[in-house]
């Protein structure tokens, strides 16, 4: 269920909704994502002063929230609602999904790779998977996991590889470049489309060169 707080975008609403609007424009966020994806924002309780991102399932209801700052002066940036074990945007049919850690990545991927119906972004919310995560992929033909270029985002792209070695879903990893604490979601039209056509599958020797850059965080195309 929404949260209490949460309220839906008019585009002539108080100070509030003006700057969650105006962090959603800075983040290329449009009007046709915000109705899309029923994003709102949250002015009290909990939640506030973030930008709400519904958490949706296979039968279309809402099952939880993703709330994300917009002040610049809340920590954690990001607060989910309890029990939120779903991929955030897994709700449609395509035949590619391609996965990132956070909402922003997810929606990124959006914006470059939603030529139709042919593929969708989505978010593990975390750099961890769940099992019910893993049931949601089962619908697609190909997953691509592409996470944050850090430590984290390493281990979340090894952990979501090992996780998936019994299923047998056909998963390729973006291997980042470099560990420079980038995430997809900041990074320009050009380099996420690049990146996810360098995709590789998931295999002995995509963990093998994981290992390697976390122990040696310098560019792999040096």
């Amino acid at each position: 269920p929404l949260p209490n707080g949460y309220e839906h975008f008019s585009k002539n609403g108080d100070e509030i909704e003006q700057k969650a609007l105006a962090y959603l424009k800075s983040r290329k966020i449009s009007w046709t994502d915000i109705l899309t994806h029923q994003i709102g924002y949250a002015a009290v309780g909990e939640f506030a002063w973030r930008i709400m991102f519904p958490v949706m399932g296979e039968d279309e209801q809402i099952y939880g929230c993703v709330g994300r700052d917009f002040s610049g002066q809340q920590e954690p940036k990001y607060l989910n609602t309890e029990g939120i074990k779903l991929l955030w945007g897994a709700h449609r049919q395509a035949h590619t999904i391609v996965c990132g850690e956070g909402v922003m990545d997810g929606m990124a991927f959006e914006h470059v790779t939603l030529p139709g119906p042919s593929s969708i972004g989505a978010a593990t919310l975390g750099s961890a998977i769940t099992d019910v995560q893993l049931q949601q992929l089962k619908k697609y033909k190909r997953i691509v996991y592409f996470g944050d270029w850090d430590t984290a985002g390493v281990n979340g792209a090894i952990q979501f590889g090992k996780a998936t070695e019994k299923t047998a879903l056909p998963v390729f990893i973006v291997v980042p470049e470099v560990l420079n604490d980038l995430d997809p979601g900041k990074m320009g039209t050009a380099m996420i489309v690049r990146q996810i056509a360098r995709a590789v599958p998931w295999s002995k020797a995509t963990y093998r060169r994981l290992r390697v850059l976390k122990a040696r965080p310098v560019s792999l195309t040096e």
